[in-house]
């Protein structure tokens, strides 16, 4: 949770007519709220999960991968008509963040999505 704040006088008197009563207390209420959310264990997960998957690239790459049992660097490559470098950055970040497994396979990468984030992706 973030450190102390104090209230703008406006926002202060927004809070006391909105709750009726003391702004201090209703604003503690909801600082609280924010350090158990910031502190729950999903937290830093989601957010991952979400900066990972706003790359409308990355977001294509993992509904091409629910639709397909698996693919090579080179097939998404080819489907996007991105570079080698530009996949592999968006492929490294997908894998790093859990999102997309990769599996060697001779000379080629197989990568698959993990069907736990199935429903995440469109």
């Amino acid at each position: 949770m973030t450190g102390t704040l104090t209230l703008p006088p406006t926002l202060e008197r927004r809070l006391e007519h909105l709750t009726g009563g003391p702004a201090d207390d209703h604003f503690e209420g909801l600082r609280r709220l924010v350090g158990e959310a910031e502190d729950s264990p999903a937290f830093e997960l989601m957010a991952t999960i979400c900066r990972v998957l706003s790359h409308p690239k990355r977001l294509l790459i993992a509904a091409m991968l629910k639709r397909c049992d698996a693919l090579t660097g080179a097939e998404i490559q080819a489907a996007l008509g991105l570079s080698q470098a530009t996949v592999s950055h968006h492929m490294q970040a997908l894998v790093q963040s859990g999102i997309v497994q990769a599996r060697p396979d001779r000379k080629w990468v197989q990568y698959r999505l993990d069907q736990r984030f199935g429903r995440l992706v469109p």
